[in-house]
């Protein structure tokens, strides 16, 4: 499974001749939902799965704003038309100046959101990594990985 965040991130990620493959499953996307993406999962995992708070000092990615980013994307015909030229959009053009906000509005989140879930395991459970790198050590054994 892919967040429509992820599939943004893929934008600046890949060189420009594999721009129209990643418009594709960015327009596929979007037309399978109608447009409609649910806010960031990040924020249903902390509260219903990990059942701890949000970090407060984060604000999840505005559906919105990603939906606004997906269809401006899925319409453009080039990474050129898209990073200079413009895409016509609701009566005006408009450029993505930065591709690399993209990767950020996914990454910069997801690093801070990390780090606050480490810090609450940590205090719950501070062996947690001690125990994660055992788990994960015996499972590349198992698989034949040194």
């Amino acid at each position: 499974m892919v967040t429509a965040l992820e599939l943004l991130a893929a934008v600046p990620a890949a060189p420009p001749q594999s721009f129209l493959d990643v418009r594709a499953r960015i327009t596929d996307a979007y037309d399978i939902s109608k447009g409609r993406i649910l806010e960031d999962p990040r924020h249903l995992l902390c509260n219903d799965i990990l059942r701890i708070p949000f970090p407060l000092n984060l604000v999840p990615p505005s559906s919105r704003v990603i939906s606004r980013y997906m269809d401006i994307i899925r319409r453009s015909k080039s990474l050129e038309q898209l990073l200079n030229t413009g895409v016509l959009y609701r009566g005006r053009r408009i450029k993505l100046v930065d591709p690399t906000i993209l990767a950020d509005i996914m990454a910069t989140p997801k690093q801070d959101w990390t780090a606050a879930v480490e810090g609450v395991a940590d205090k719950i459970y501070p062996d947690w990594r001690e125990l994660f790198q055992k788990q994960e050590s015996g499972f590349l054994l198992r698989c034949g990985k040194n």
